[in-house]
């Protein structure tokens, strides 16, 4: 029963004192960007409940709490899944603390013959900072990556795909030339071409989709962005009819607007594998021939594909 309401106390004091304390400022003389993002959780289940009365736990705990928040990581619970769990062990001649990851786990014993519990207190929180701070060095900690952000700088990038394109009534092969600048914070202005051709029984049709517009990439991880971008511009129909046909050839001029999703991932600083998923809008077309209509596309198109693109 004891043990029940001892969970049940450390729970709810951690909860208050860590978001309390994570929010502060942490020591500027050993605060690291780095550890803040590295979650480490305190376990005081290992105290027998003579043990946890006799330390005052819940006073140790909070002082291992602003210790570790000082020092500049994030305190949680253990059902939060954090990358390190830190354990006080009770021994016959001290206490043992085990400091559990990933990658591995350290260990420090602290001898204790009867000395104040203030100091005792204190020895110990020096203890498991130590110990976090040995965890990280040795990686048993994995690193961190690096918080998401927008891509910076002017950089322009030129990139090739092969794609299909479903136009309401079937699906065709296409090809797409891209060109982006990127101007900064993110944001990039692309340029658009493709070349879609389509055939059917007695007609031959090719477009060729000029756009032009903004984009804004987002940075998920070192080696993946995701960018979304709104384009308009021209769609030029070319088509060729076989047989008796008032109009056996031509091209037809319409407006065209899409918004490609990009998911990109960098094989290397300049090279990126890219995959894309372009839904879009354009004037929809019908050819007849004897009546019947042997070739059309909806107003709506949806256009998917893989390429690479190659940053300057």
């Amino acid at each position: 029963m004891l043990r029940w309401a001892r969970a049940a106390v450390l729970g709810l004091l951690l909860v208050p004192t860590t978001c309390v304390r994570v929010g502060a400022a942490p020591d500027p003389g050993g605060a690291d960007p780095a550890r803040a993002r590295v979650a480490v959780a305190l376990d005081l289940t290992g105290l027998s409940e003579v043990g946890y009365l006799r330390l005052q736990a819940v006073t140790l705990e909070r002082g291992i709490v602003v210790r570790l928040v000082q020092e500049g990581f994030a305190v949680v619970s253990v059902a939060s899944k954090p990358e390190l769990i830190v354990r006080v062990v009770e021994q016959p001649s001290g206490f043992l603390i085990q400091a559990q990851g990933a990658g591995g786990a350290m260990q420090r014993e602290i001898a204790w013959s009867g000395e104040p519990t203030a100091e005792l207190h204190l020895e110990i929180a020096q203890k498991v900072a130590e110990l976090v701070r040995a965890c990280l060095r040795a990686g048993i900690v994995p690193a961190p990556p690096p918080p998401a952000q927008l891509d910076t700088g002017v950089t322009p990038e030129l990139g090739a795909f092969g794609e299909g394109v479903w136009r309401g009534q079937a699906i065709d092969p296409g090809f797409r030339l891209g060109f982006r600048l990127g101007v900064g914070l993110g944001i990039g202005l692309h340029i658009s071409t493709g070349f879609l051709p389509s055939f059917a029984t007695g007609i031959r049709v090719i477009e060729v989709p000029v756009q032009a517009g903004p984009g804004l990439r987002m940075r998920l991880s070192a080696r993946t962005d995701v960018e979304l971008a709104v384009l308009v511009g021209l769609l030029i129909h070319s088509y060729a009819v076989t047989g008796d046909a008032a109009d056996a050839s031509g091209t037809r001029l319409g407006l065209v607007g899409s918004a490609p999703l990009a998911f990109l991932v960098r094989v290397t600083q300049r090279l990126a594998v890219d995959l894309h998923v372009l839904p879009g809008l354009a004037q929809g077309v019908v050819h007849i021939q004897n009546e019947q209509p042997i070739w059309q596309s909806d107003s709506f198109r949806l256009e998917a594909g893989i390429g690479a693109s190659w940053r300057f």
